[in-house]
């Protein structure tokens, strides 16, 4: 029982990430050093110890490996459906059928997603969409019920409530808006 308080002092050396490093003679010699400070009293076998302490690096770096493998499966995750769901943008997106094309659970998608992007898979959807929009509306002379079909909306007053909920204009006043922005005849060096 005092040897598990005495090592907190020994723990914060241990978990540096320069274990690889380290050989046993190293570890002996720290080992030692912290009997003769006091830090670590030394109720069983040296080797005992010794063997603790292994015991706490494996564990402290098997942890590190293994939290560090499941970021970069769960980055990797999310980034392959933000590249199926790109090319799906006019088509209507099921998560039933995108856990299974992704080879995944709800719960993981949501997370990687959420971990990767700061925002849910389907807010991440609508953005990309509406960036979509914008872009056809200022670029293309599509009608408003084109665009919405361009973007995953197969009803125009769908498109149109959420194209207005996202940038208070219809899609219409902003084609208009964004024409007569564009063609406005800007002020030159003479005045």
């Amino acid at each position: 029982m005092g040897y598990a308080r005495k090592l907190v002092h020994v723990q914060p050396f241990m978990s540096s990430g320069t274990i690889k490093s380290f050989n046993i003679s190293v570890l002996c010699w720290i080992f030692r050093l912290n009997v003769k400070q006091g830090f670590v009293v030394p109720t069983r076998p040296v080797h005992q110890h010794l063997a603790q302490i292994f015991r706490v690096m494996i564990t402290t770096q098997c942890s590190s490996f293994a939290s560090l493998l499941i970021q970069t499966k769960a980055i990797v995750l999310a980034k392959n459906t933000a590249e199926y769901l790109q090319t799906k943008l006019c088509e209507e997106i099921k998560l039933s059928e995108l856990i299974v094309k992704m080879g995944t659970n709800r719960n993981k998608l949501n997370d990687a997603f959420k971990t990767t992007y700061g925002t849910t898979m389907f807010a991440w959807l609508h953005e990309q969409r509406m960036a979509l929009a914008r872009t056809l509306l200022e670029t293309t002379t599509l009608s408003v019920l084109q665009v919405g079909d361009q973007v995953g909306y197969s009803d125009s007053n769908n498109f149109s409530t959420a194209f207005k909920r996202e940038h208070k204009l219809s899609p219409k006043q902003y084609r208009q808006d964004y024409l007569r922005s564009s063609c406005a005849p800007s002020k030159g060096f003479g005045g």
